[in-house]
């Protein structure tokens, strides 16, 4: 396979990360069952909607607000809905929440010196 990762043996626990994980459709439920346990980090619709709007500036995605929250409506959050709706069972379910101390917008004070 291209791109592939050799996984040796004496590997003991291996994470994988992406919302496609947990998607009951094929291939990606082939792959869920070959896991041993299924976390899905769970958030509000609107909660996700504003981190990505500003993680997509933040990383030079989207040129601005408008441009990263058209991206964000017209296929992060159809993506990430599909799989809400559609997600195999899982192990573990963990809800994201705000927290104000921990806010990206918080800790980009704190790394400029601000209050």
């Amino acid at each position: 396979m291209a791109d592939d990762i050799a996984v040796g043996r004496a590997t003991r626990v291996v994470l994988l990360e992406g919302n496609y994980c947990c998607l009951a459709r094929a291939p990606w439920d082939a792959a869920a069952a070959l896991m041993d346990e299924r976390w899905f980090v769970d958030v509000d619709f609107a909660v996700a909607r504003r981190r990505l709007v500003r993680r997509h500036v933040v990383a030079g995605i989207a040129r601005d607000e408008d441009e990263a929250a058209r991206r964000a409506d017209e296929n992060d959050l159809v993506n990430g809905k599909e799989i809400v709706e559609n997600r195999v069972d899982v192990d573990e379910v963990i809800r994201s929440v705000e927290d104000e101390e921990w806010a990206p917008e918080k800790q980009d004070e704190e790394a400029s010196g601000g209050s």
